[in-house]
Order: C-alpha cells, then sequence, then structure tokens
C-alpha cells in the first residue's frame, strides 16, 4: 500500500510539474486517481475525460498523453481491453509526435501488458521488447533536455528519472520473463 502511495504521489508532482501546475487539472487528476483507488471506475473516468478536455483546450501535448494513457487504464482494469488499447495507440502517436523516448517505452509497455492479459503472448513479447529498447537507450540528461521539463522542475525531475528509467527497465524485463513463462520457454524466462 505504501509504495502504490509513492507511485500516485510521485505520478501528482510529475503531472503537475509537466503541466505549469494548472490547479483544475491537478484537482481532476488527484480526484481521479482518488476514484480509481476506490474501485469507482466510471467516476474516474469521468474525472480524466475533463481533465483530458482542459489539456487538449490549452493544446498541452504532453498533458493529453498523460491522461489519455490514465484513461486506458481503467478501461484495461474494467476489462474493455480494445478501449484500452485505442487509448494507448492514441498516447503512442501522442509521445511519438513530441520525440519523448520516456512516454513512449511506457505506453508500449503497457500495450503490451494488455496483450499479455489477453492471452496474445507473442504480440505482448513485441511491445514489451520495443519498450525495452528504448528504456535502454534513455538517459536521465536526454530527459532533461525535453522541452516540457521547466527550468525550476529540472532538479526534481532530475530525482524521479534516475529512479524511474532503472525501475521501468527492470519492470519490462520482469514482463518479457512472464511471456517466456507462459509460452513455456523457461529458460529464457529464467535470462529476464
Amino acid at each position: 500500500m505504501r509504495k502504490q502511495l509513492v507511485i500516485i504521489i510521485v505520478a501528482v508532482l510529475s503531472v503537475i510539474l509537466l503541466t505549469g501546475c494548472m490547479p483544475e487539472v491537478t484537482r481532476l487528476y488527484r480526484d481521479g486517481s482518488a476514484a480509481l483507488q476506490e474501485g469507482k471506475f466510471h467516476e474516474a473516468l469521468s474525472k480524466w475525460e475533463e481533465e483530458l478536455r482542459l489539456f487538449k483546450e490549452q493544446e498541452n501535448q504532453q498533458g493529453v498523453a498523460e491522461v489519455i494513457g490514465n484513461i486506458s487504464g481503467v478501461y484495461s482494469a474494467i476489462g474493455q481491453y480494445d478501449k484500452a488499447l485505442s487509448y494507448l495507440d492514441e498516447a503512442l502517436k501522442t509521445y511519438r509526435k513530441m520525440k519523448e523516448p520516456f512516454g513512449m517505452a511506457f505506453v508500449l509497455n503497457n500495450i503490451g501488458t494488455v496483450y499479455f492479459n489477453t492471452g496474445q503472448y507473442d504480440k505482448a513479447l513485441t511491445y514489451f521488447q520495443e519498450s525495452l529498447g528504448l528504456f535502454k537507450e534513455i538517459t536521465v540528461s536526454q530527459m532533461l533536455r525535453h522541452p516540457s521539463i521547466l527550468p525550476h522542475t529540472r532538479e526534481i525531475m532530475q530525482k524521479y528519472y534516475e529512479r524511474a528509467i532503472p525501475n521501468h527497465t527492470a519492470g519490462t524485463l520482469q514482463n518479457i520473463g512472464m511471456v517466456y513463462l507462459k509460452l513455456g520457454d523457461y529458460d529464457r524466462a529464467l535470462a529476464n
């Protein structure tokens, strides 16, 4: 539970920092996260869809991509995998347009997770491997040069990326290992 709380706090801080601290957006994000934690999926969707509308009005592509990813997570949690994939595809296109490798790697991993959860292990493996490739190439200094990182946020974002990149790389390796386990390839499962 404590680990989940830390993840939520880091996510809230990153959204605040990356969006320029829009109070309404921050409130909607927080309320949507709380609703999700309570299993109130439709309420979470409602909050995040409103947040998405605000980001689109502000033409904030980083915010749009982040919220689309959150919405996809809700659809995945309620078993609407096609909708989840549709939102993830939109988030991936947005991150690619922005040339934001961390977001791309994160979304590719989430797409792999959806395919894993639906038993499509070969597709899952493809997305996990692409995600891993990106995570291995990302450097903290590269992420800090991204235009979405505001000068006054560099220090906190540096600390975030110093932890996040290795954690997500390890998580993606674990996901690849789980795919090989499901496919019965135990040697490759152990190697990841």
